[in-house]
């Protein structure tokens, strides 16, 4: 009995092991892809900004 409850908190320590391991590369990944998706978010945006800043330039030098 004594060696079953060994083998039992070993697969459950292997387990918790695997569960952080996991959260913590979903973490990482999670990261990653909000960066970029905030930079496309940020370069779109700058790109509209300047559009219109240099329409409005156009506008004024005609």
């Amino acid at each position: 009995m004594a060696k079953s409850e060994d083998l039992e908190s070993e697969d459950n320590e292997d387990s918790k092991k695997k569960k952080t391991a996991t959260k913590k590369v979903a973490k990482k990944a999670t990261k990653k892809v909000a960066k970029k998706a905030t930079k496309k978010v940020a370069k779109k945006a700058t790109k509209k900004v300047a559009k219109k800043a240099t329409k409005k330039v156009a506008k004024k030098a005609t």
